[in-house]
């Protein structure tokens, strides 16, 4: 958001700052900005405005915070992106949980749902913006079905069940070969195969601030104040 200074500023000059039509309706238009933004002023007609005063509510200071290492647009819940990097940094094991997992445990925790694909592009985000970095093989996931329910739990890497099934595994993919089917479908085959038997084995990087966990109390009482607001 454009940070303008508490002094005079001319017709012109605030026309520029708050992109309005110099020429057609320049004070209802610059002012319903002011006002937006959390200016107090002073209009003084044909000549120009006073900023007075500056008050930004915890929205406005948390979109600061969030453009200033991210510079996000307009259009992006800056509310549910400030619980996602609440989330990685407080609770714990979501850092390396499936994105399935995080959009339920996100649900959990703030009541609102976020769709796994929009928190694959915040991670992107963050990513891009040296704000994050992205692990290894740092957590093992095992995805089974019970009684018709897809689930998903986490397991320690020298579990017993996920070694057995690694030797499953070799020893189909290496009866694989000499079969007709085509080498690239070898490993769906594979999963497929051994899915009923032991479910789906795979691993999940973690997802690690860096600058902008440095942040995390200021955002942390900001989403407070926003949501206490909400709900009064």
């Amino acid at each position: 958001m454009l940070q303008l200074e508490e002094r005079f500023y001319t017709l012109d000059e605030i026309a520029e700052l708050t992109q309005t039509n110099r020429h057609c309706k320049l004070k209802r238009d610059a002012c319903r900005k002011l006002k937006a933004w959390g200016y107090e002023y002073e209009w003084l007609d044909r000549r120009g405005v006073t900023i007075t005063a500056y008050h930004p509510t915890p929205e406005m200071k948390l979109r600061e915070l969030l453009v200033e290492y991210l510079r996000l647009d307009s259009q992006v819940d800056i509310i549910g992106f400030a619980d996602f990097i609440i989330a990685l940094s407080r609770i714990p094991g979501f850092d390396t949980m499936p994105w399935t997992t995080r959009t339920e445990v996100l649900y959990e925790h703030t009541g609102k749902y976020i769709a796994d694909s929009t928190l694959r592009g915040w991670a992107s985000k963050l990513i891009a913006t040296d704000n994050a970095m992205k692990g290894g093989k740092d957590a093992l996931w095992h995805t089974y079905t019970e009684n018709g329910i897809k689930r998903r739990e986490w397991l320690p890497m020298d579990d017993a069940r996920y070694k057995e099934y690694c030797a499953r595994r070799v020893e189909i993919l290496e009866a694989l070969k000499d079969s007709d089917l085509p080498q690239k479908q070898h490993w769906n085959t594979m999963e497929k195969m051994l899915y009923g038997e032991y479910g789906k084995y795979y691993y999940c990087s973690r997802l690690m601030l860096n600058a902008l966990g440095k942040n995390i109390d200021e955002l942390c009482d900001l989403v407070e104040q926003i949501t206490e607001q909400q709900n009064e």
